[in-house]
């Protein structure tokens, strides 16, 4: 059984006629047949229109979801960006802030690791077999 009943009848004074009833039983239409037919195309189409309707609000709300979304994932690589960039400033305070004045040990130190570990990679690269 649907939402309406239909009950066909012919009325001697109008011809043929239609009584549509709802679930409850209550007559929501009795008139001539051309005149239901009229007023069951206006309900269908009221139907299709607050179902297209509610389709539309569907797609303008994942459309805003979307576009939430979007704009944290951007929020988020902007603030990550500065994080990193505040993150190494911190580390070079820390650095600077323990090595304070063995500046000349510590450029000096970093100067014989950087030529040692030149060295170690070409004497590694000419060893016969690798760097050919």
């Amino acid at each position: 059984m649907g939402l309406l009943t239909k009950v066909l009848y012919t009325n001697p004074v109008t011809g043929p006629s239609m009584r549509l009833l709802n679930l409850a039983g209550d007559i929501v239409f009795d008139g001539p047949l051309e005149e239901g037919y009229q007023f069951l195309q206006d309900s269908l189409d009221t139907v299709i229109q607050t179902v297209g309707d509610g389709f539309g609000d569907l797609a303008d709300a994942l459309g805003e979801l979307g576009a939430d979304i979007g704009s944290g994932i951007l929020g988020i690589i902007r603030y990550l960006g500065v994080a990193v960039i505040e993150g190494m400033e911190d580390t070079y305070g820390y650095i600077a802030g323990k090595v304070g004045g063995k500046k000349v040990q510590v450029t000096s130190s970093v100067t014989v690791l950087g030529i040692f570990m030149f060295t170690a990679f070409y004497i590694l690269n000419r060893l016969p077999g690798r760097g050919e």
